[in-house]
């Protein structure tokens, strides 16, 4: 597998179809993962970041998974990197893996990051899906480079079967019952924070750190 970094807002364009040929390969999928809303959000609001998005190729050149990452543009320090969103316009954020190939992706990202990380690098995942494989498929390779992992589910996201046509949904309730339903649930979702690093880390740090 070959891993490139992006820094360049362009690739995001540059990515779309391929991008959304990964997606089309999830067995959960969001909005939020498009590149349409990534590249939407960035443009608005990524100001303050610098793009570090990671593509996983097979030898035959195939997007196999990518890692939609930005940097912070302040003085923190160690180096933040999270996914590209926020946690009040993006119920879902996550690494994106073609299911087949979860493993040897999860395994490139780890490496490429741990080895791009320098002294010490703090990487935040979070509003991961309650089915996301992420963690899963991060955690052995992120032990096995002597970094601690916590996983913690922070919110319940409420779900519901409905019906494929939007019209059937809102005949089926009156509109004030509809109304109540979309404020009650908005907000409201599952959240995975992951903290990889010093054990000694406070409970509410969303941190990954790497330390060569």
């Amino acid at each position: 597998m070959r891993v490139e970094v992006f820094t360049a807002a362009s690739a995001i364009q540059d990515l779309r179809a391929e991008w959304r040929q990964v997606l089309s390969q999830l067995p959960f999928q969001s909005v939020f993962f498009t590149p349409q809303w990534q590249e939407t959000w960035w443009r608005h609001f990524g100001a303050t970041h610098h793009l570090h998005l990671l593509t996983v190729r097979s030898s035959d050149g195939t997007l196999q998974g990518l890692a939609p990452l930005m940097r912070s543009n302040g003085g923190e320090a160690p180096p933040r990197l999270e996914l590209i969103g926020d946690l009040e316009l993006c119920d879902y954020l996550d690494v994106l893996m073609v299911p087949a190939q979860q493993q040897v992706v999860g395994r490139a990202l780890v490496e490429s990051l741990v080895a791009d990380g320098g002294a010490e690098v703090a990487l935040c995942l979070h509003n991961l899906s309650q089915h996301s494989p992420t963690p899963t498929v991060f955690h052995d390779r992120l032990v096995q480079h002597g970094l601690t992992v916590e996983v913690e589910p922070v919110e319940t996201c409420p779900t519901a079967r409905l019906p494929t046509e939007w019209r059937r949904i809102w005949r089926a309730c009156p509109a004030r019952i509809a109304m109540s339903c979309v404020a009650s649930c908005a907000g409201r979702k599952q959240q995975f924070i992951w903290s990889i690093g010093p054990p000694a880390l406070p409970p509410s740090s969303t941190r990954i750190s790497t330390r060569s």
